[in-house]
């Protein structure tokens, strides 16, 4: 009697901390300056919140179920060149997004990539977080947005080369420039991957590797990239959140 007394007991306290966890909560606090014709909203990676007007500021105040990397899209209805894509690490006691004035907008990248608007690595705003993750995510994004950036120079370069070797008459170099043009086009994901490898080696404790090797893995030819930086990790990364994600990821990919 008193063991069935017993069991019942643990099965109950273990269905109340089954409970707790799973209603846990980590509160944000989120502003966005500078910008008042603007709406925002954060997602994940659909929308879970939108901000309210509070003493000229647009505010996001609420709560996350998952520590993640979240996103904050501002956009404006009377300026169409508005158009800022934050990535933001949460939780967070307080993150400050300040849109900059157009003369301080940074000019780092290539013309046409900055044109396009597609990087990660925002040229047009600035983001303080009490999280210290928020730091490691941003320099994550800026290697990401630099190799994305020499993948569009390189296949310039290439260009340029190909339409020398075209003036040249030889068929056979034009051919072989040709071919060379043809594959370079399927080598971005490369690119892509190599941002994550490289912030994996100069970060490889960092919580936020998992989630670069994670950010980098969509197909068959990245788990070669990937994977021998997987198994580098330390045990405690492997069974984090994202850790876990990759594992399942890469052995999905492998099937």
């Amino acid at each position: 009697m008193l063991s069935k007394f017993l069991l019942s007991l643990f099965s109950i306290l273990t269905l109340l901390t089954s409970c707790q966890q799973q209603a846990k909560h980590y509160p944000y606090l989120i502003k966005v300056a500078n910008c008042p014709d603007c709406f925002a909203r954060l997602h994940h990676p659909g929308p879970i919140d939108t901000a309210e007007i509070r003493a000229g500021q647009l505010v996001f105040a609420g709560t996350v179920t998952q520590p993640d990397v979240y996103s904050v899209n501002v956009r404006s209805d009377t300026d169409k060149t508005i158009n800022i894509h934050a990535e933001i690490y949460l939780p967070a006691d307080s993150i400050q997004i300040t849109l900059l004035p157009k003369d301080q907008q940074k000019r780092t990248f290539y013309h046409i990539y900055q044109r396009l608007e597609i990087g990660s690595y925002l040229r047009n705003a600035t983001v303080f977080s009490t999280s210290p993750q928020q730091k490691e995510l941003e320099r994550y994004l800026y290697l990401n947005d630099s190799l994305w950036n020499k993948y569009f120079v390189d296949r310039s370069l290439l260009t340029a080369k190909m339409v020398q070797t075209y003036d040249s008459g030889n068929r056979a170099l034009i051919e072989q420039w040709s071919d060379s043009a043809r594959k370079f086009e399927t080598r971005f994901p490369d690119y892509m991957a190599y941002s994550a490898v490289l912030f994996a080696k100069q970060h490889p404790h960092s919580e936020l590797t998992a989630y670069a090797l994670l950010d980098n893995t969509h197909n068959r030819p990245d788990v070669k990239i990937i994977q021998p930086y997987y198994r580098a990790l330390p045990d405690s990364l492997k069974q984090s959140y994202f850790g876990q994600q990759l594992a399942a990821k890469l052995e999905e990919l492998q099937q």
